[in-house]
């Protein structure tokens, strides 16, 4: 960019002049500015003239030289346009109450103070974007950002220190957090900077005899991002250094909360007096021990760490997700700061059926390559090749299920399924089907526990069970057990060892599907698993074969395994922020909503729903399927539910004839127009009715009302308009909108 680019970022009412420089309003002062083709300015105004670093110094006096050329120079690379850019997200993000609901919920701050911060989260990862410095013309020029999982800012720019530092000032980890602790101490809080940052201002002269308070989470950085080199650049000049780790303050309550009760405001500073001046970790230390000790664990087949997802390969190998690379463990534990949990060495090739090909594949073609073609394409091919008779909305579960398998690791719990129906309904196809187009599917019958935990433990695979009757037993039989415990992340089973050997604990969380012609018996595996009831097809139905090795067949396998992993590779960011704003109570189309294991169930579904299918139109779906798959017991509820529905509707479509009166918030009908309705006929008596409807809102009465129609008062069952009945109002299924003067209770 030519230097005379930078002058657009600052100055209004620019115009070019006829020896192609510029001429705009003064931001100096009151009058016009004029900047000449080598990039040089004159200043009407105030009489100022120089160069384009002397016109960056006017707006950043404190600065060293060193740190005006990095301005220049990243300014100069920021283009106006992708600034601006930041300005309509900024707005955008004010405007998005779902998003300012998730970022309030996650930061833990109030969705006010997140409207006034100048700044937005965007759904990759949580990342939140803060827009730290300004140009005179309101055009952004220094921007960071910051995750959950990464709460150290990195910034785009250079981070502008303040023209006013109070006597105490705290530095923090990133501008968010800055400005939250400034409002609730009224002193000066500042993101720390890095060591690479630290010859942009003379830090000893600023901070000069200042009590400097440093603020963080935990040791997750580099040292070099750490705050110990800035703190070792101003030690000898400071008045006092302190450096507090929250939850050593709050004892595990939330900071951000901890920090607006009036009592810890004072305890905050308190804690820095006693603290203050300890001696600074030295590099190598700090290197050696501190951020080693905290490493996450990351599993080799299946794994999400550091805001990447990751997928082991079976040449040993790991791919990161978009930008996509390949590491080896040791380049992933170095890059990213994890242990891998891997299998030996000498058997990872056998514990993961992604290739590089499979990647470089993915690479090359994923324009082409989206999660509602993905979906499509392996419902068609499964409802190619079973038959689901009346359950025919199955075969939307079982394809979320399948493709959420490549992305199970993203939730705390996953369900399992179990195919149920009668010799030759198709179960061991199903289940064929699923091994071939799954996660790492593994297809078992009367495998052994011991080999099944090994398998589990070792690829992270999504287990196909066959003939499950004759490999479990009682409730005690360890094959339930294990199923039990690999139901949620935390499933874990302690193998005991030999003498002079180690006990292990094997990780079995993994997708799992079993199938059978009996139900399932024991209570704790049925309250882990979704079923799926298959019947025989008659032979006038057509099913195309099932046939791994047709080509025409290969090539579909192919295109549906490729779009699995590009959900986890390209997509992982968007399902956590889907996931994050999952209600915490899931209403169902009957009123009712599940929580607890039940929702545990449901969650993973209902995420892939909304991913699969923005338009929501699978929604209702999906909410039927897990009502009578969560809750068959009150499937009587449910037929009376509808029936009541459908009378609603029958109403609306004739309402002129229909004798009721409005009340406020509140519709009566008379007692004579429930008669031959369906909703009627599941009841022996209208009483029957009213207490069965009032079960629904406590408001519903019986009351004696005057209804225009006829012209009398009537014994009438009152209800709310703003009942809710399968996620529609009452007054929307009657298409009562408001009270209309001749329907008015007359006195």
């Amino acid at each position: 960019m030519n230097k005379i680019e930078l002058y657009y970022k600052y100055l209004n009412n620019i115009t070019e002049t006829n020896r192609q420089g510029l001429k705009g309003d003064s931001p100096f002062g009151q009058g016009e500015i004029i900047i000449s083709n080598s990039g040089d300015f004159k200043c009407k105004a105030t009489g100022k003239y120089g160069s384009v670093i002397d016109f960056v110094k006017g707006f950043n006096l404190q600065m060293t030289q060193t740190g005006l050329v990095k301005v220049l120079t990243s300014e100069l690379i920021l283009t106006k346009s992708h600034l601006e850019s930041m300005l309509r997200s900024v707005d955008s993000f004010k405007k998005d109450s779902a998003r300012l609901k998730v970022a309030g919920e996650k930061l833990e701050l109030p969705k006010e103070f997140l409207k006034d911060a100048q700044g937005y989260m965007s759904t990759r990862d949580f990342q939140y974007n803060m827009i730290d410095h300004y140009s005179p013309s309101g055009i952004p020029l220094t921007v960071s950002s910051f995750t959950l999982y990464k709460p150290l800012s990195r910034s785009i720019g250079v981070p502008r220190m303040p023209l006013k530092i109070s006597e105490t000032v705290f530095f923090v980890e990133n501008s968010l957090m800055a400005k939250w602790i400034s409002k609730q101490l009224k002193l000066s809080s500042i993101p720390w900077p890095k060591e690479d940052d630290l010859l942009n201002y003379e830090y000893e002269r600023l901070l000069k005899e200042k009590n400097v308070i440093v603020l963080y989470e935990d040791f997750n950085f580099s040292y070099n991002d750490s705050f110990f080199p800035f703190l070792e650049a101003i030690q000898d000049s400071v008045k006092s250094i302190s450096a507090l780790k929250y939850r050593d303050l709050t004892q595990g309550t939330s900071f951000v909360k901890w920090i607006r009760d009036p009592i810890n405001k004072a305890r905050v500073l308190e804690k820095a007096q006693d603290c203050a001046d300890k001696p600074l970790i030295p590099k190598d230390m700090y290197q050696k021990s501190i951020f080693s000790s905290t490493k996450e664990e990351l599993t080799f087949a299946q794994g999400y760490s550091r805001g990447f997802f990751f997928y082991g390969m079976n040449d040993g190998n790991i791919v990161q997700s978009h930008p996509l690379d390949i590491h080896s463990v040791d380049s992933i534990e170095r890059k990213f700061n994890v242990n891998v949990v891997a299998p030996a060495e000498e058997n990872r090739p056998r514990s993961a059926k992604l290739s590089p090909s499979t990647i470089l594949n993915i690479s090359e073609s994923i324009s082409n390559i989206s999660p509602v073609t993905t979906y499509a394409t392996l419902r068609k091919f499964i409802s190619d090749r079973i038959y689901f008779g009346e359950n025919e909305q199955d075969i939307e579960l079982v394809t979320l299920w399948i493709l959420g398998s490549y992305v199970y690791q993203l939730f705390n719990a996953y369900p399992y399924l179990h195919i149920q129906g009668l010799a030759g309904s198709g179960k061991t196809t199903l289940l064929e089907i699923i091994e071939s187009t799954s996660f790492n599917g593994a297809l078992a019958s009367r495998i052994t526990s011991a080999r099944m935990m090994k398998e589990i433990n070792d690829t992270k695979c999504t287990l196909c069970l066959d003939e499950f009757e004759k490999s479990t037993g009682s409730q005690s039989a360890s094959t339930t057990q294990i199923l039990n415990a690999g139901y949620k992340k935390s499933g874990r089973y302690l193998k005991m060892m030999g003498d002079g050997e180690k006990d292990q604990f094997l990780d079995l969380y993994s997708p799992k599907v079993y199938a059978s012609i009996s139900a399932i018996k024991t209570d704790s595996l049925a309250s882990r698993t979704l079923p799926i009831r298959q019947q025989k097809a008659s032979s006038s139905i057509a099913l195309t074969p099932w046939d791994p090795e047709d080509r025409t067949t290969r090539q579909q396998l192919t295109s549906i395994i490729e779009g699995g992993y590009a959900i986890g590779l390209y997509h992982h960011h968007y399902l956590q922020y889907l996931i994050a704003t999952m209600p915490n109570k899931v209403l169902l189309p009957s009123g009712l909503s599940i929580e607890g294991r039940q929702k545990e169930l449901a969650l993973p579904i209902l995420v892939l729903t909304n991913f699969f299918d923005p338009s929501g139109s699978l929604e209702a779906t999906i909410k039927n399927l897990l009502e009578a798959k969560l809750l068959p017991a009150n499937q009587d509820s449910f037929k009376k539910i509808k029936m009541f529905t459908n009378t609603l509707k029958e109403w609306s479509t004739d309402l002129e004839n229909l004798p009721y009166a409005l009340d406020k918030e509140m519709v009566w009908i008379p007692n004579q127009a429930w008669n031959n309705t369906a909703i009627l006929s599941e009841f022996d008596r209208k009483t029957s009715l009213y207490n069965w409807i009032k079960t629904f809102h406590s408001d519903v009465t019986i009351e004696s009302k005057w209804i225009p129609k006829l012209g009398k008062s009537k014994s009438s069952i009152g209800i709310p308009l703003a009942l809710n009945i399968n996620n529609k109002e009452i007054r929307s299924w009657l298409e009562l909108l408001s009270v209309s003067e001749e329907n008015k209770p007359k006195t």
